[in-house]
This record gives C-alpha cells, structure tokens and sequence, in this order.
C-alpha cells in the first residue's frame, strides 16, 4: 500500500561534540580520585590490582596547568556518557557523542550499530540516523506511532540502492535510505514478536503463534513461514546458511536461510525463552530444563549437555572460541564450545561477580555488561578473574560495532550517543 510522504522532524537534530585530548588520553594525565570499583576476583584466580593500593595525591594548586586538566576533565565526567575515568580504564578514546532531541517524556530505546550505517530509535517511534564517521544528524523519521513497538530499524539492499527498514510489532514501514522520507508501508498478517535477522530480500522474525516469518521487504508481505510449538520470543539467529529459531513450546528448528525449508527440528524438555548461539558447527540452547544443549548444526543430534542447578533464561554469546553464558549460583560461566568426548561440557572458568552479558573482547579484557545494575565489568579472559567494575549509570545500553578490538557504542536515556574507540588492539599471544 502505498501513501504520501510525511515530512521528518527537520527541526530536530543531533549536536555531535568532538572530544578534546584531554579526553583521549592525549593531554597529561591529571590526578583524579578513581570513580570506578573493583571486586575480589573468582575463586581460584589471580587477585586484581584494586583503587587501594594507589597511593593519595596532592590536590593541584590553583590555577596550575594541572588545575586546568583536572578540570576540563571534571567537565568531561559531566558531559559524556563515557567520561576520562571509563575510557581509561578500557583503553579506550571518545570519537564523538551526539544529542538527540527527543520529545517530552520520551527516551532512546535501542539502536542498530553497524560500521557504514547507525540507527537509534526512542520511544515516540522517531528512528533517527547518524553519520558514523561523526554523529552528525543524517535524517529522522516517525513513520510509526507510539503505540507500536519498534523492534528493528535497518539499512536493507533493494538492486543497487538502499532503504530503511522499520519493523514494529504490526507492520514494517520503508524509507528512503538517504533522507527518511516514508515510501510504503507493509502490513503483517502474522504480528511480529521479536526483532528480526536480516537475510535479504527477507527480514525473518517470530510470532506468539510460534511462526518464523520471511517477510519480503521488497514486494510487501510475508513469503515464506515455519511453525514450531509456543511461542517464538527470541529473534532468530542467522549462522552461514541456516536460521535457528527456538520456542516455549521446547522448539528447536533449523531452517535454510533463503527458503525456509526446514533441516530438522528438536524438542526439548522444557520451555526456550533464550536467544541460541549458533555457528556452521553448532547450536547452543538454554532451557528451562536447566541444561545447556549443544546440538550439532547439521541433523540436531546432541553434542554434550551441561546441568545446572536453575532453570536457563540468559542467552549465551559465543566468542573467540569460547561460549559465554551467565548461570544463576555460578555467576559467568566460560565453556569450551566443542569439547571431545565430553558429554557433559567442559568448563574452564565462572567468574561469580561479572554479573551480565558479555558485549566484547578487547585489550583490558572481557567486557560484561549489567543492565540492570549499569555495570560494566572487566574480566580476565583466560582466569575469569573480575580486573574492574565501572558503574555507568548515564548509560541505558552498551553494544560492540565488532565483537573483538570493536568500538563501542553507548546510549543515554537523555538522549545522547557516543562512540568510543580501543587505541591498541589486543595482543595477539592471547588469542
């Protein structure tokens, strides 16, 4: 169905504030109380070096040039997301930050974060792109109201150009790529539940009737679809050629990614409400029956199980030859992916108090993100041992552009958006 263009909120726009060396470690180096924390590290690991062990400093005299340093980086503590202390202590500098202007009431919900394109939306249903190389304001567009719920904002390929995608809860909205001028839009015959995988010319999602859905964001309507038991509260997971869905009904289906025809399907012994890790070699599943599966991509069959003592509701994240997963009583939990004649899984480390997801891997280590304390913890990779914990409470969301030496990308629930960059790499002797 076709419909006019809607005129994007012009007035609206995004401040990008480019960083001052003091902020990227090029100034000196002011003396600072340190605003992060630390914690004991897990059973069995080397201690961390903890704030207590730095010797006091003498305050600067007034109107010194380390006055001056201390002060703008008092102002940068105020001003960014992630201020001088944060950066530090990841080894990371502020490329930019970015304000957007939000309606009354409203606050920033998600964003998309790839290397060529970035996406925020907020909760009035305004989708607003960003530069990457700066943050500036690209366009906006409110082509949804209120009362859906944006579940994935894209940049999707149509021939040689491209277009943005919009997907809420009951239809999926197309703008123009370059400005965000509204183009069409598509009304879902089976509402969407979850967000959704991109495998053009299909957005692929699930529903509360346990459908995977293609829906083909070229000609408008949905092409293709596969059933499992419950409901499908996950988004699916693209792994080489396959799309893995999982269900509360205890569902477990592989599909071919272009077509939707279905390789196999498992059931489990309990409800699945986790999103799966999946590569060409695996599936990692969590259920309510308190084992993490590992079936094999291929046919499903059963690799190895992992018992614990509750029922598995995080999803895990599988990094680096490593899979990631938080257990309730076990705190994070580092597993060899695919051990041999291990029927039972192979565990090489739990880190008790890294509470949260892991987003990344860089030079200082694991980062594992907390939502709901806004925490940022750093952890050893090889010991699980806790190196720091940064409180972010400025901070809503933290995602990875890339899972490995990434940048990171931070929301604020004021709107503001920062991105920050790792200045070394890691070491490669530790990979």
């Amino acid at each position: 169905m076709m419909l006019t263009n809607r005129t994007t909120r012009a007035a609206m726009r995004a401040a990008p504030l480019i960083l001052v060396a003091a902020c990227s470690g090029a100034a000196p180096r002011a003396a600072e109380a340190p605003s992060t924390t630390t914690t004991p590290a897990s059973a069995g690991a080397p201690k961390s070096t903890t704030a207590a062990n730095t010797p006091p400093t003498t305050p600067a005299p007034p109107g010194s040039a380390q006055e001056r340093v201390e002060r703008i980086r008092s102002d940068l503590e105020q001003s960014l997301l992630a201020g001088p202390s944060m950066t530090d202590a990841l080894g990371y500098r502020s490329a930019w930050q970015a304000r957007i202007d939000l309606d009354l009431r409203a606050s920033l919900v998600d964003g998309s974060f790839l290397r060529d394109s970035m996406l925020v939306w907020d909760s009035a249903g305004i989708v607003s792109r960003l530069r990457p190389s700066n943050g500036d304001l690209m366009w906006q567009s409110a082509p949804s109201s209120p009362v859906e719920r944006i579940l994935t904002a894209a940049i999707v390929p149509v021939g040689d150009r491209e277009f943005g995608a919009i997907l809420t809860d009951t239809r999926c909205f197309i703008v123009d790529a370059g400005n965000g001028h509204f183009q069409m839009r598509q009304d879902f015959k089976r509402l969407a539940n979850t967000a959704a995988v991109l495998q053009p010319p299909y957005l692929v999602y699930g529903t509360r009737d346990g459908q995977v859905v293609w829906h083909d964001y070229i000609v408008g309507y949905d092409h293709r679809s596969g059933q499992l038991d419950g409901q499908v509260v996950s988004a699916p997971r693209l792994a080489g050629q396959r799309i893995v869905a999982t269900s509360t009904g205890g569902s477990v289906s592989s599909f071919a990614a272009t077509n939707a025809r279905l390789a196999w399907e498992r059931r489990l012994n309990g409800p699945i409400t986790a999103r799966a890790a999946a590569n060409e070699e695996a599936v990692w599943v969590p259920c309510h029956d308190q084992y993490l599966w590992c079936l094999a991509a291929r046919d499903g069959r059963t690799l190895w199980r992992y018992f614990s003592q509750s029922t598995l509701e995080a999803s895990p994240v599988l990094l680096d030859d490593s899979l990631y997963l938080q257990l309730p009583g076990e705190g994070l939990v580092n597993f060899e992916p695919l051990p041999k004649d291990k029927l039972d899984g192979v565990v090489r480390w739990r880190s008790p108090d890294a509470p949260g997801g892991v987003i990344g891997l860089c030079r200082a280590g694991l980062l594992v993100w907390d939502p709901p304390s806004r925490t940022l913890t750093i952890v050893e990779e090889k010991s699980g041992s806790v190196v720091k914990k940064i409180p972010a409470p400025k901070v809503r969301s933290i995602q990875a552009i890339d899972p490995i030496d990434g940048d990171l990308m931070l929301l604020g629930d004021d709107g503001r958006v920062q991105r920050i960059t790792p200045i070394a790499k890691r070491d490669p002797t530790k990979s």
